[in-house]
C-alpha cells in the first residue's frame, strides 16, 4: 500500500474515531458543564478563533515551497527558506499578542447583555489562556508543513490520533474531578505544548532539517507573502462565516442558541474534514506535476478520478444524515437540539460540489493563482453573514444560517463559470463525470429506504444501530453495481486483497 493511501487511511481512522469519540464525549462534556457552560465554552472559542487563522497563510506556503525545493532538490534554498519563514513567523506571533490583548479589553463590550458577571470573569480568563495557546501553536506549523513538503503524512496524522485519544481520556477524568470549561482551555493548551515537541524533535532529528539563514531577499519575502495573502484570506473567510455566525447569535439571542448553532456547524466540520482527506494530500503532488509539466487532458482525468473518490465518502455522510440525522441528534443531544440537524444539513449540501473540487483548489495553490478565488469567498462571505445576522435578530438560528447559505449557493455558481471561462477547465464534462451516476443512483436509493424507514422506528441506540448497519450494506452494494467504474472496482477490490494478505 502506498503512502498516500496509508495516509488517507490514518486520517479516515482519525476522523471517525474523533465521530465515535464525540457521540459519548459531547453528550458527556454538555451534561457535566451544562448547557450555559457548554454555549460559554463554544462561545469563546469562536471569539478567539478569529486568531487562528492570522498565520496569514503561511502553513500552506511552506508546504508549498518546501515541496518545490524538494523536487529541485535545492537544500540551500530550503535551509534558508525555513530560516526566513521562522523570521517571520516570530513577528507574526507579536502581532497576535497585541491583537488578543485588545479581543480581551473588548470582552464586556461585546458580550454585555448575552453574560452574566460571573461569566464575564471566566470568559475573560479563558480568553487570555487561549491567546497564549495561539501563540504556541501558530509558529509550530511551520514544522508540521516540512512534514507535509516531506510527504511524511503518516506522522503527521499518527500524532493526531494520539493527541485526540489523549484529550479525551483526560477531559472524562478533569470533568469528573469537577473542573469547568475553565479546565477544558488549560487542558488544551498543555497538550499543544506537549505535541508540538514532538514534531520539533522529529523535523531536527528524524528528517534531520535545520533552518540555515543564508540570505534575506526583500523580493523573495513579497513573494511569499504574495502567495500566502490570498491562501489566509481563504482560511479567514471560512472561519469568519461560521465563528462569526455564533459571536452574532451569541449577541443576539443567548448561549443556548449558540450551543445548539454550535453543534450543527461541528457535524458539518465533521462532514467537511472526511470530504477533506485526500484533498490534503494533493498538495506536494500537484507542485511536482506543475513543475515536472503535465498534459491538460491526464490533468482532468487526474482531477475526475480524485473528484469521485471524495464524491464517495461525501454522498454516503450526506444521504445518512438526510435519512437519520434527526434520529441521531435525538438520541445523542435530546430534543432541544433538534434544529442543529438542519444547520447541519445545510451546511453538508452547500459545500459537497466544493469539496469535490479540491483538485482544482491545488491547481490555484500550486499556480500561485489563489487570488480571485479569496476575493470572491471575501465578498459572498461577507454578504451571507450580513444578510444571516439581520435574520437570525428575528428567526434566530434558521435566519443566520439561511443567509450564510443562500451566498454559498451564489459563491459556487460564480466560481465554476470562473473555472470554465479562465482556467479552460470543461465544468459541465466534470460536473457530469463526477457527479452524475452518484445523483441518479441515490434518489432511488433514498426513496427506497425512505420509505421502508416508516415501519421501523429508532426508538433507542441499538435500534439505530441496526437501521444504520443496514444503510451502509445497502449503499456499498448500490454504489459498487451501479456507480463504480471498472478502474474504481479494481481499486476497491486491491484494498481487499492487501487486507486479506496483512
Amino acid at each position: 500500500m502506498s503512502s498516500y493511501r496509508r495516509a488517507a487511511l490514518l486520517s479516515y481512522v482519525n476522523i471517525i474515531l474523533r465521530n465515535a469519540v464525540g457521540i459519548f464525549l459531547t453528550p458527556f462534556v454538555v451534561r457535566m458543564l451544562g448547557k450555559e457552560d457548554f454555549g460559554l465554552y463554544s462561545l469563546i472559542g469562536s471569539y478567539i478563533a478569529y486568531l487562528t487563522v492570522l498565520d496569514l497563510g503561511l502553513n500552506t506556503t511552506v508546504v508549498r515551497y518546501i515541496a518545490q525545493y524538494r523536487t529541485e532538490k535545492d537544500k540551500k534554498s530550503e535551509e534558508n527558506f525555513a530560516a526566513n519563514i521562522l523570521i517571520v513567523y516570530f513577528f507574526l506571533t507579536l502581532i497576535i499578542a497585541s491583537l488578543g490583548i485588545i479581543m480581551y479589553f473588548n470582552t464586556d463590550y461585546l458580550f454585555l447583555e448575552a453574560l452574566n458577571t460571573s461569566e464575564l470573569e471566566k470568559a475573560n480568563t479563558m480568553i487570555l489562556i487561549l491567546i497564549c495557546n495561539i501563540m504556541i501553536t501558530i509558529p509550530s506549523k511551520a514544522f508540521e508543513g516540512i512534514c507535509v513538503g516531506y510527504e511524511k503524512f503518516e506522522f503527521v496524522k499518527s500524532i493526531a490520533i494520539i493527541k485526540y485519544l489523549s484529550r479525551s481520556i483526560l477531559v472524562v477524568a478533569i470533568l469528573t474531578i469537577g473542573y469547568d470549561s475553565l479546565g477544558l482551555v488549560v487542558l488544551d493548551t498543555l497538550l499543544n505544548v506537549f505535541f508540538i515537541g514532538i514534531t520539533i524533535y522529529y523535523v531536527f532529528f528524524v528528517l534531520k532539517i535545520f533552518p540555515k539563514f543564508h540570505s534575506f531577499k526583500l523580493g523573495f519575502l513579497k513573494e511569499i507573502f504574495g502567495y500566502s495573502i490570498w491562501v489566509f484570506l481563504f482560511a479567514l473567510v471560512f472561519q469568519f462565516k461560521w465563528s462569526t455566525g455564533q459571536v452574532v447569535l451569541g449577541a443576539n439571542t443567548d448561549t443556548v442558541t449558540v450551543a445548539i448553532f454550535a453543534v450543527g456547524i461541528t457535524l458539518g466540520m465533521y462532514f467537511n474534514a472526511f470530504g477533506n482527506v485526500i484533498n490534503g494530500l494533493l498538495l506536494p503532488k500537484v507542485v511536482k506535476s506543475v513543475y515536472d509539466g503535465i498534459n491538460p487532458k491526464e490533468e482532468l482525468k487526474k482531477m475526475i478520478e480524485v473528484s469521485r473518490l471524495t464524491l464517495l465518502v461525501l454522498s454516503f455522510i450526506l444521504l445518512a444524515f438526510i435519512l437519520f440525522g434527526k434520529d441521531f441528534i435525538f438520541l445523542w443531544l435530546g430534543k432541544d437540539f433538534e434544529e442543529a440537524w438542519l444547520v447541519g444539513l445545510l451546511f453538508m449540501i452547500a459545500h459537497t460540489i466544493s469539496i469535490t473540487q479540491g483538485y482544482i483548489h491545488k491547481i490555484l495553490e500550486a499556480k500561485k493563482i489563489l487570488k480571485f478565488k479569496s476575493l470572491s469567498f471575501l465578498v459572498f462571505g461577507s454578504f451571507g453573514i450580513i444578510v444571516g445576522s439581520i435574520f437570525s435578530q428575528t428567526e434566530g438560528i434558521t435566519g443566520m444560517i439561511y443567509g450564510i447559505i443562500i451566498f454559498e449557493f451564489l459563491l459556487q455558481i460564480f466560481l465554476n463559470v470562473y473555472y470554465q471561462k479562465v482556467l479552460k477547465i470543461p465544468i459541465l464534462h466534470f460536473l457530469k463525470s463526477t457527479f452524475l451516476s452518484y445523483v441518479i443512483t441515490l434518489c432511488f436509493l433514498f426513496l427506497i429506504i425512505y420509505n421502508l424507514k416508516k415501519y421501523f422506528l429508532v426508538e433507542s441506540w441499538f435500534s439505530f444501530l441496526i437501521q444504520a448497519t443496514s444503510y451502509s450494506i445497502l449503499f456499498g452494494v448500490t454504489v459498487y453495481y451501479f456507480v463504480f467504474s471498472m478502474k474504481e472496482k479494481q481499486l476497491i477490490k486491491s484494498l481487499i486483497s492487501f487486507k486479506k494478505n496483512m
